[in-house]
């Protein structure tokens, strides 16, 4: 069994949370981990059609100077680039549809502006969740 421990890097108004092996860090590792963490993040911006995927490795939430604070979910890729996904309404129900979890591997696709019949625009995406398997 693994143990992780969350780390949280702030950045200016910005919250990311990276996790790691709790192994033991001292407050030396900590630094360089969210310097690490911090340089090695890109936010993914999608146009229509785009796909990111990668494993979960954990989720933070940012504070933007005109909303809420906006969730977000970071993604490993298989090149090892951690990318920041922002979710909206429906990929937080989707996840928590699917009991996404850390270690689990997400497709995230953006299929574009769509029209509702009452007028508003929304953003349309897909999400998948490959689940782990679990060994018991």
């Amino acid at each position: 069994m693994s143990f992780y421990t969350f780390i949280t890097i702030k950045q200016d108004d910005d919250e990311l949370r990276t996790i790691v092996p709790s192994v033991l860090i001292n407050k030396q590792d900590k630094q360089m981990i969210r310097n690490e963490a911090i340089n090695n993040v890109t936010y993914w911006e999608p146009s229509a059609g785009n796909i990111v995927s990668g494993i979960i490795q954990g989720i933070g939430a940012t504070n933007d100077l005109f909303y809420d604070k906006q969730k977000t979910l970071f993604l490993q890729e298989d090149d090892g680039a951690v990318v920041v996904v922002e979710l909206n309404r429906y990929l937080l129900h989707s996840l928590k549809q699917h009991n996404a979890a850390i270690g689990d591997f997400v497709t995230v696709t953006f299929h574009g502006k769509e029209q509702k019949n009452n007028g508003r625009s929304f953003n349309r995406y897909t999400l998948v969740v490959d689940k782990v398997a679990s060994t018991v």
